[in-house]
């Protein structure tokens, strides 16, 4: 009977002696990422037909988990990375742009300013070269902004493949503690520290990317990632990443190519951002920088410098091929049907003529353009192969220009002795050719109400003027829209008339923009915007005038109309398409700080529960410590009592 004590005694003192132990680990790994606190499992030692027992043993150590707390932690730290993760990056995008002096709208609205300035003195020559510089300005900073969106998308795919690098790590590890883990447990030993390692990468894994943990045998598990098997056993899947011909970045299966949908993580923040926000911004970007070269552009090709007219052009954006229909050859802007005018002045006799060459991009290639803008007398025009552009030279003794000014010769019949001749700048909104006819016959500044008839083509009479008694010849008197006409002394029959080309646009088609002829800007998008060269370096190019006069700034006007003009089919402005993607920015952000505030407080709420369950508490494992030192003396007692009295038992016998 005493060694059955004895045994009792010592069965306490080992089990207390390692439950002593266990709570020493626990309080060791108190601040452990990962640790589950143990709990002992103790037993009563039994021997068949003895009613007292045999001592104590633990029957298990227990590591206290809710599996599905832990899974709902992992979903939620999936979710809050992923959200952190495209926060961050939107948060230093939106910084880079800015709305400061120095952001496209500081510097778009620093252009305007300048050209405004440049309305008072438009000779000035200091003027135009702030203009110039300001320009210059606008132009970089789309190149920096471009260039900076292109440097995130390199950035943010390096990262994404060290991403998916650590993933493939993660996935690694976990593989093999789950041989480990299965090994162990075949063998009989439950290895805790083992099952909280592997948690520990589980949650490292679910901060990278979205994982679904699925139980197995022999305490193993398998992690479904992206609707793909992650880790299968004891056998990770290794992903890939690539980029392929839209420049979207995928992420595959390692040897099989089949995608994986990210739904969550910071992997997922990644490539959102690397796919979707930065080529929204490189559109959205590249589509405000053409419209401020188009409608610009549009304007200055129509325009006339303090030089005047030209004798060589050349144009500085190019197609593809000039001989591909121009539709197909890749212009800068789009061309559309319509035509251009072209005026050509005698430099000796002052005669101006303008003419009409027809556009069809569907038809015309480049090289065919170039011999119909050639059929214009005294205008040769050259499709360079070489630089794929479009040049134009005048004969000598001849100037042209796209200005779209009236002609020094109109055509008609007039059968009397009076000429007429038709000055000033068209002020309609459309192309058209007026027909003025004399209602009835007399002569010039004599014949009491000589009338004549100013019609448009199609035949609807616009107004009236009287040439007859009380009109001086040769005196100025005005029409309509801004023409003047001058008659000569003489006579008029009834049903004389001549023509009038009047001219609003002289490009319809949008060529000489799409071409770079006579433009303020070259390039094509925000990564190759830049100011024409000529222009930069003769501010003198800057075409502002439409009729070549010093005081005219009617291309000017024109151009800072365009500061309020909608010109995108949502009715903004080009200072308002920059608001609107900086507003929808701060809308996003706004957003995702609210939805980050709210995952932040539910996470620290999944937080406060899980170390309800799995935490080390100091003042717990304490009084435990105290409880299970108490029973090892007790126990330690008890043997010193059973073996007095064993000694006792033997002095008697």
């Amino acid at each position: 009977m005493a060694i059955v004590n004895f045994a009792t005694g010592l069965s306490a003192l080992q089990v207390n002696q390692r439950v002593l132990e266990l709570l020493g680990h626990n309080i060791a790994n108190i601040n452990t990422p990962g640790y589950h606190r143990r709990e002992p499992l103790l037993a009563a030692r039994f021997v068949p037909d003895d009613p007292i027992g045999f001592g104590v043993e633990i029957a298990e150590i227990r590591r206290l988990r809710d599996a599905i707390l832990e899974q709902t932690i992992w979903q939620h730290s999936s979710e809050l990375a992923d959200l952190q993760s495209r926060l961050m990056r939107l948060e230093e995008i939106e910084s880079f742009f800015g709305t400061g002096t120095h952001s496209l709208r500081g510097l778009l609205d620093e252009f305007f300013n300048r050209l405004e300035r440049l309305s008072v003195r438009p000779t000035d020559l200091t003027s135009r070269s702030l203009v110039v510089e300001a320009a210059q300005r606008l132009a970089q900073r789309f190149r920096e902004v471009n260039d900076q969106l292109l440097n995130w998308q390199h950035q943010l795919t390096e990262e994404i493949r060290t991403t998916v690098a650590r993933i493939n790590a993660l996935a690694t590890q976990i593989a093999e503690l789950n041989a480990a883990i299965s090994r162990g447990i075949a063998q009989g030993a439950t290895p805790h520290d083992a099952l909280d390692r592997r948690d520990q990468l589980l949650s490292q894994l679910a901060e990278l990317v979205a994982i679904q943990v699925v139980e197995q045998p022999l305490e193993q598990v398998n992690v479904l990632a992206g609707g793909a098997m992650l880790v299968m056993g004891d056998t990770s899947h290794r992903w890939h990443v690539d980029v392929d011909s839209q420049n979207q970045v995928r992420v595959t299966l390692q040897g099989s190519g089949v995608p994986i949908e990210v739904t969550a993580g910071s992997l997922a923040g990644l490539l959102a951002v690397r796919n979707g926000v930065l080529p929204e911004l490189t559109t959205r970007l590249n589509r405000l920088a053409k419209e401020v070269m188009r409608c610009l552009d549009n304007v200055h090709v129509a325009g006339l410098g303090l030089s005047g007219e030209f004798r060589f052009l050349a144009g500085v954006r190019s197609v593809s091929n000039v001989n591909l229909a121009l539709e197909h050859a890749e212009p800068a802007f789009t061309i559309r049907r319509g035509a251009v005018w072209v005026s050509v002045t005698n430099t000796s006799t002052g005669e101006r003529t303008i003419h009409a060459v027809n556009i069809d991009p569907q038809t015309q290639t480049l090289a065919q353009l170039a011999v119909a803008f050639s059929s214009v007398p005294h205008i040769q025009a050259i499709a360079d192969p070489q630089t794929r552009t479009l040049q134009f030279l005048a004969e000598p003794g001849y100037v042209f220009d796209f200005a779209g000014r009236l002609p020094t010769q109109l055509s008609g019949t007039i059968t009397g002795t009076a000429r007429p001749r038709v000055s000033g700048s068209y002020t309609g909104s459309q192309n058209d050719v007026y027909t003025i006819q004399a209602v009835n016959s007399g002569t010039v500044g004599v014949t009491p109400h000589l009338t004549l008839e100013i019609r448009n083509s199609a035949g609807q009479l616009l107004g009236t003027v009287s040439v007859g008694q009380g009109y001086a010849p040769g005196s100025a008197v005005s029409l309509v829209d801004g023409l003047i006409l001058e008659m000569s002394p003489g006579t008029l029959q009834a049903g004389d008339a001549f023509q009038v080309p009047v001219i609003a646009q002289p490009d319809t088609s949008g060529l000489l923009t799409a071409l770079g002829l006579n433009t303020l800007f070259a390039g094509s998008d925000a990564g190759t915007m830049r100011v024409h060269p000529e222009v930069a370096a003769s501010p003198e190019r800057l075409a502002l005038s439409r009729s070549g006069a010093t005081a005219d700034t009617e291309r000017l006007q024109q151009m800072l109309a365009l500061r309020e003009q909608p010109v995108f089919d949502s009715g903004l402005t080009l200072g308002g398409y920059y608001d609107r993607l900086i507003a929808d920015l701060a809308t996003q952000l706004q957003a995702m700080r609210q939805n980050r505030e709210h995952l932040q407080v539910v996470g620290q709420q999944l937080q406060v529960h899980q170390q309800a369950i799995s935490g080390v508490d100091a003042n717990e494992e304490v009084v435990r410590l105290l409880q299970y030192q108490r029973a090892f003396q007790l126990a330690a007692r008890y043997i010193v009592i059973v073996h007095e009295t064993f000694e006792e038992l033997l002095r008697l016998v």
